[in-house]
């Protein structure tokens, strides 16, 4: 069992935590490139994954917290590999992720902290830094599955790189605090076709990530997908967990996750942990799918930002099309999108709650020395327009799905 108490305390929104890395070959791995070039999604071929970073190794890795593990610990032979894609992608400062378990440090890491890999984000398209652990401390509010993540400062040979968001990593400490198994078939979608749609998943939108066979593809997805096609949202309610889909729907919306599932079919985890390996092939009943969103770091921006909509319920799912179309689930929807707009978005919360957790943030950034990659804005400019864009999300939304 993890100890999601080290992790809890290593993730804490006031640890800051520094990592000084030595690496001989950092500008290797910063300028590169990923295989088969960045014409490509990730998609896995005969001789192996396009669209991936080759993995390479730091020769010492020093973790320290402000708050937790406050002692430096120091890690050697490391294996380190350049992470992002499209508009993240920097040849400056690169998001990366280190992976301890596949060195001879795994269990040490792991007992320290709670997990044997780190994802670090560069914030390249979040100039404030906040959305993704602002986010998903939201997300967790509303009762979604999402991640833990907070700050790091990186220096690489001495030299600073810069603040990162330290973010948790998809896998079984994750599913073991939000699941009821860390068992069940996970998988990472990127600009994939509906659900409904026959979806399945060796056409590269969809990676099979999970347990227990990563090499097999237990076709979850693809009864999940046949049983919509053929039932429409009745059929949904018995593969996907209806529940918590309208709970990440009106959140997604609520956010204006423009780059999500139910706006774009994109940057979402999937898992079915309802016993996905009792048959083969699996059955309906052995299917009950939760949605967990990702890549939030361009949430809550001007709608005038790129020609973003306003406030509106993404409609590119079919699911989400079907329940539009149905007067139940739509009054369900808009139930639970009201529900949030007054609870958690309340001028009461937003003054006090969510005033406080932007303030500290900004603090621990502003401190850390936190500076915006490609943008004109200062920290402080762009962390206002968050705040002003979290004044608005309650009444953008009531003006949407009425006040009643």
């Amino acid at each position: 069992m993890v100890n999601q108490k080290e992790l809890d305390a290593f993730y804490s929104i006031d640890n800051l935590v520094t990592l000084n890395i030595k690496m001989q070959k950092w500008d290797d791995l910063r300028k590169a490139s990923p295989r088969g070039g960045f014409g490509f999604k990730e998609i896995q071929t005969s001789s192996g994954w396009l669209g991936r970073y080759d993995w390479m190794t730091a020769e010492s890795v020093s973790i320290s917290g402000s708050k937790f593990l406050t002692t430096p610990r120091t890690f050697n032979n490391v294996p380190i590999i350049k992470k992002s894609y499209g508009g993240s992608r920097s040849e400056t400062k690169p998001s990366f992720k280190l992976n301890f378990g596949k060195g001879a440090d795994g269990a040490t890491v792991e007992q320290l902290i709670g997990t044997k890999e780190l994802t670090l984000n560069n914030c390249k398209q979040d100039p404030a830094f906040v959305r993704q652990p602002f986010g998903y401390q939201l997300f967790q509010k509303a009762g979604v599955p999402a991640f833990r993540c907070n700050f790091a400062k990186v220096t690489v040979n001495g030299a600073d790189v810069g603040v990162f968001v330290n973010l948790e990593s998809f896998k079984k400490p994750f599913l073991e605090r939000n699941f009821t198994t860390s068992k069940g078939n996970a998988y990472e979608v990127e600009y994939a076709p509906g659900l409904g749609s026959n979806l399945t998943i060796d056409q590269g939108n969809v990676n099979f990530e999970g347990s227990p066979d990563p090499k097999a593809d237990p076709g979850d997805v693809h009864v999940a997908s046949t049983t919509i096609a053929s039932m429409g949202v009745t059929g949904a309610a018995f593969v996907l967990d209806m529940d918590e889909f309208i709970k990440f729907t009106a959140m997604e919306s609520l956010l204006k996750h423009w780059d999500g599932y139910t706006q774009q079919m994109n940057n979402t985890y999937l898992y079915n942990d309802k016993h996905p390996a009792t048959t083969s092939p699996p059955k309906v009943v052995d299917v009950k799918i939760k949605f967990i969103p990702s890549g939030i770091d361009q949430i809550l921006q001007d709608p005038a930002h790129e020609g973003r909509a306003a406030f509106h319920i993404g409609d590119k799912f079919n699911v989400t099309q079907l329940m539009m179309q149905h007067a139940d689930w739509r009054k369900m929807l808009f139930d639970q999108i009201r529900k949030y707009a007054n609870e958690l978005f309340s001028p009461a919360k937003v003054d006090g709650e969510l005033k406080a957790a932007l303030d500290g943030m900004e603090k621990t950034l502003t401190a850390a020395g936190a500076r915006p990659m490609e943008s004109s804005d200062s920290l402080n400019v762009a962390i206002a327009k968050v705040r002003e864009q979290v004044r608005q999300v309650r009444q953008s939304a009531i003006n949407v799905v009425g006040a009643s």
